[in-house]
């Protein structure tokens, strides 16, 4: 089995991000691009590993060299392969989905596919990428519609791309890594089935050799010689933590090459050949660590290289011949503040900050009983695992949760009414759901995940509990017997929120709409690239909030021109949408949260394109009029998530910048 997340996204997201914040397709689903950004081959984005000198010891891990390296920023992209020399640099350029290269010596940058705009074709190139031994060409999977696509060879100077294999059940395609020889190329296949492979594609004859079935690696590298290949997975269903694998090219058994409790995710080899570089969190901190291999064999013990490095998932393009290290970076910050209502002025008082760079696109929740806080904070390999913290509100102690799942995009956390557990959207991030977006519960004590209602286009036929249609922003009805969310119908352009009981599996639709027609009198100002999330925000329905008394559900519903903040009857009967609150590009509306009354609704306000994003919370009657700016705003920041604490009084909420992606060098690493 196979879990097929990934990603841009991965990934999601996210702000339409390929992993960290570049815009994104919007005609391809945005539901299908996260996974892939996420993780098909759980190479996420984020900060990236940094080590220095190699050190070989026979025993106990070494102090490191302490000679600094020279590491600095060369594209404003986060690029998917890096050639040989250092000089190119190949990536999705996500304003039409096309593959790009940009020349690291020149600035100059240049499409190698031109398909035109997402209007005019949802295809795309995969952020999964390798450049040729020779420098000269690219291999790269080419999305053509929902689950399908090919790999393709593309040459540097642009030339017609060529299709290298192509197979209507094969759902994803990975772009591993070349042969050093250039003859093959290394990829992960992943069925419409949800079983995975690794194999070889011949460039000549397109012939394809299959050397493992198992679930996807984050990466994998050939040895100098050819004649191994290294990866990491976890080698526990259900556990988050990855060992270091190695098997030869013959297609004849592989073996543990590091195994040990913590996360160890796979860098690369040394130019020799002799020895393999892999990050790792095994003493509560990432750091690099180096183990010699020997005719395929580990010799001695790992020594670490490196501490203190950035998180151990940061999306590696790899080691160039003169040994510099090229890394994806997304320069994401994110923290979780409180607030305090001031009874006097009816104003909030300056927010504190609570907790540093969660890392996420997430929101805190407080407890039923108001007796904690939980939120989703970073776990040292992004999006590949959050953690859950869980915080006394009394005591300030908190438990730390690591989850079993991946982030999608918004990783919205929901108490149950009964205080025991949590609602998030998510992924299995081991491989027991093969290649399904599901939502959630999460045990409130162990962390442990399990499924609710699950995306899978195989096996909505003949289940109930599961869909095929994309699905988002799922929250608890108030007595927690059923779930809303946001569902996507793509075939006709349409969303509707529905709600399902949670035993029959029954839904019914609350609303529908087609989130890119426009009102009367307004003329859309869709760029190129209709995302579905972008600076400028989701299009459709997003961020639902259930009423107290569960009878009334606010949501934000955007359109190419305008951001409304709406409020609907949840009843069986069902009702007219009510508007409260619009406003139009640039500006911005944010998760609203139902005060505990249940007449009035806060909400945040805020502009993003064209200006420096800014934060405003404004509280509205739930019959609508009657706004009031609250007096808490924040210069340079957006709203992820918001929650009112039972007594009214205070507040949590979710606030950071999305700075963009970046690719980055240290030179010279290795000798």
């Amino acid at each position: 089995m196979i879990t097929l997340v990934r990603f841009v996204s991965f990934g999601s997201a996210l702000s339409v991000r390929d992993g960290s914040g570049s815009p994104r397709p919007g005609d391809a689903p945005a539901f299908l691009f996260v996974c892939r950004l996420v993780t098909a081959r759980l190479k996420l984005s984020w900060l990236a590993v940094v080590f220095a000198s190699l050190i070989v010891s026979s025993s106990e891990a070494q102090e490191p060299d302490k000679a600094a390296s020279t590491s600095y920023k060369v594209a404003d992209v986060d690029g998917g392969a890096i050639s040989p020399d250092g000089r190119f640099l190949s990536y999705t350029d996500w304003s039409t989905g096309d593959l790009a290269l940009q020349d690291l010596e020149t600035g100059e940058k240049r499409h190698l596919t031109n398909k035109g705009s997402w209007e005019t074709s949802s295809e795309f190139a995969e952020w999964e990428q390798a450049i040729s031994p020779d420098g000269k060409q690219v291999a790269y999977a080419w999305h053509i519609e929902r689950d399908q696509c090919d790999l393709r060879i593309i040459s540097l100077d642009g030339s017609e791309p060529r299709v290298i294999y192509r197979n209507e059940e094969i759902a994803l395609i990975a772009v591993q890594d070349w042969s050093p020889d250039g003859q093959h190329i290394l990829a992960t296949f992943v069925k419409k089935d949800g079983a995975g492979q690794t194999v070889l594609v011949s460039v000549a004859d397109s012939s394809v050799r299959v050397l493992r079935t198992h679930s996807v690696a984050s990466r994998m590298t050939f040895s100098p010689d050819g004649q191994w290949i290294v990866y990491d997975f976890a080698p526990e269903e259900e556990s988050p933590e990855r060992d270091i694998y190695l098997f030869p090219t013959d297609g004849s058994e592989g073996f543990p090459l590091v195994e040990h409790p913590a996360n160890d995710i796979v860098l690369g080899w040394a130019h020799d050949g002799k020895s393999v570089l892999f990050a790792s969190d095994r003493a509560d901190r990432s750091g690099a660590w180096v183990i010699q291999v020997v005719d395929g064999q580990a010799r001695g013990v790992p020594e670490l290289v490196k501490p203190d490095i950035a998180p151990i998932g940061a999306h590696w393009l790899g080691l160039t011949a003169d040994g510099s290290l090229y890394y994806g970076q997304s320069a994401w910050v994110s923290d979780v503040y409180t607030a305090t209502l001031d009874p006097a002025t009816g104003t909030f008082q300056p927010p504190q900050k609570l907790v540093s760079h969660v890392g996420l696109d997430t929101s805190p929740d407080w407890s039923p009983d108001g007796r904690y806080l939980a939120y989703a904070s970073d776990s040292g390999s992004e999006l590949y695992s959050p953690v859950l913290g869980i915080r006394s509100v009394r005591t300030g102690e908190e438990r730390r949760l690591r989850l079993g799942i991946t982030q999608v995009h918004a990783f919205q956390l929901h108490w149950s009414p009964n205080g025991r557990s949590l609602l998030a959207q998510g992924r299995l991030s081991p491989p027991t759901l093969p290649g399904v977006q599901a939502f959630y519960r999460i045990d409130a004590q162990t962390g442990e995940s399990a499924p609710i209602v699950i995306r899978s286009l195989e096996l909505a036929a003949n289940d109930p509990g599961v869909t095929q249609d994309e699905m988002e922003w799922p929250v608890w009805s108030s007595d927690g017997t059923a779930i809303f969310y946001r569902r996507s119908d793509t075939a006709n352009d349409e969303q509707s929120i529905v709600v399902r009981d949670l035993e029959t599996g029954r839904e019914r639709e609350l609303y529908r709409g087609n989130p890119r027609l426009v009102g009367e009198n307004e003329q859309s100002t869709v760029p190129d690239q209709p995302t579905e999330m972008n600076h400028g925000g989701y299009f459709g329905a997003s961020n639902l909030a259930v009423s107290p008394n569960g009878q009334q559900l606010a949501f934000i519903w955007s359109t190419p021109t305008s951001r409304v903040l709406n409020v609907i009857p949840t009843t069986e009967r069902g009702g007219e949408i009510r508007e409260l609150f619009r406003v139009h590009r640039p500006e911005r509306l944010f998760q609203p949260a139902w005060m505990p009354d249940g007449d009035h609704v806060l909400f945040g306000k805020g502009g993003i394109e064209g200006q420096e994003p800014r934060l405003e919370l404004w509280l509205i009657s739930a019959e609508g009029g009657g706004s009031k700016y609250l007096g808490l705003a924040m210069e340079g920041l957006l709203l992820y998530g918001l929650s009112i604490h039972p007594d009214g009084q205070r507040i949590a909420f979710t606030a950071g910048r999305n700075l963009g992606s970046q690719t980055w060098v240290m030179k010279e690493l290795l000798p």
